[in-house]
């Protein structure tokens, strides 16, 4: 488990939690890492019933507050990735 700091570490994530929203819609920085996803469905609107599913992940990798300065100063809270498929779901 990586170190935040001296007296904090990164959290893990328990069953237990008690999620709120909108307050669980953004990234948690005390998490090293978190990977939101969106799924779904689509139908062509050719008019020959084709049917697509897809799926957006953003992944999201924790720096600790000591980590790499930027710009003015400023620390980044996370490394971010996305990644994206679709599927044609007759093939």
């Amino acid at each position: 488990m990586g170190s935040l700091g001296p007296e904090r570490e990164w959290k893990i994530a328990r069953p237990d939690y008690d999620r709120s929203f909108p307050r669980d819609h953004r990234a948690h920085r005390d998490y090293l890492t978190e990977w939101p996803y969106f799924t779904g469905r689509i139908c062509a609107g050719d008019g020959q019933g084709r049917r697509f599913a897809y799926q957006f992940t953003i992944f999201k990798i924790g720096i600790p507050p000591q980590g790499p300065a930027l710009e003015a100063g400023r620390i980044s809270t996370g490394l971010f990735m996305g990644h994206a498929a679709i599927a044609d779901v007759q093939w």
